[in-house]
């Protein structure tokens, strides 16, 4: 099914790739053409550095706090501050401290609430926006892979908390950057696994009914919609059925060919 062919699609295509191309998406991350369950060692196969792990909390917090201090660097010179911030908080991730202990993942969850990643999915550099997307993505991969149901509610906390950010993205007039902004949404919806973003449904059907929006705003709100109703479990949705009646209707009867199209994939969900 569709959901399973977002999952395994996650880092198909290289970096080098993208660089070449420089007109669409290389990375698993970008590119949701397919997606199933994925382990571990492929999800972070597109990384060139290892997995950071720490041997102690005093270790942690002293990264963490580095890595909080180089995303608020606001010298547009300094920019590879933030990527390079950006690419040690996807290595910890790799390195299992969602995973590793309740102790480790409290604070890193912590830390991470406080961090200015919202403004490095806003940031002008595609370099640095594509780098915010994997981060997210890869956080909601590692706590959907704890199974654990106060971490499904964690990250419902953090999709709402950049969703707005993410679809601004979504519509920026950088195809690229506004390709990692939708594809994150998607894969995003994708990685809810039963529990799902509840938070969001909301937000999302709005985004489907709203008529001064962008076209990819409310195209991006419908994809991650249709994910949510294939692979989120139905006590999840069932609040939220006449707002997501109304906004699959809109969507299927929208101006926008595009959204059109979205709209009755979202029908048939």
């Amino acid at each position: 099914n569709m959901a399973k062919k977002v999952l395994n699609g996650l880092f198909s295509k290289s970096v080098e790739a993208e660089a070449k191309t420089g007109a669409k998406e290389s990375s698993n991350h970008d590119n949701p053409k397919s997606l199933s369950r994925v382990k571990s060692l492929s999800f972070y196969s597109h990384l060139s550095d290892p997995p950071i792990e720490f041997t102690s909390e005093k270790q942690q917090t002293e990264q963490m706090d580095a890595i909080a201090i180089s995303l608020t660097e606001t010298d547009a010179d300094l920019w590879s501050a933030r990527f390079d911030a950006l690419k040690a908080l996807e290595q910890i991730l790799a390195g299992g401290i969602v995973r590793h202990s309740e102790q480790q993942r409290a604070l890193f969850l912590d830390k991470l609430r406080r961090m200015a990643i919202t403004e490095q999915i806003l940031d002008l550099r595609s370099q640095i926006t594509r780098q915010a997307c994997r981060v997210v993505t890869a956080l909601a991969y590692e706590l959907r892979e704890t199974n654990n149901t106060d971490c499904a509610s964690m990250m419902s906390h953090f999709v709402e908390k950049w969703l707005p950010a993410l679809l601004k993205l979504s519509i920026s007039g950088v195809r690229l950057m506004a390709t990692q902004g939708t594809n994150c949404l998607l894969h995003l919806s994708a990685l809810g696994g039963n529990h799902g973003y509840p938070r969001i449904v909301t937000t999302l059907c709005e985004g489907c009914v709203e008529k001064k929006v962008h076209q990819n705003h409310k195209k991006g709100c419908v994809m991650a919609l249709t994910m949510a109703m294939r692979v989120w479990g139905v006590h999840t949705l069932e609040k939220h059925l006449s707002l997501i009646e109304k906004a699959v209707q809109e969507a299927s009867t929208n101006r926008d060919p595009s959204v059109r199209e979205e709209g009755r994939k979202a029908f048939w969900a």
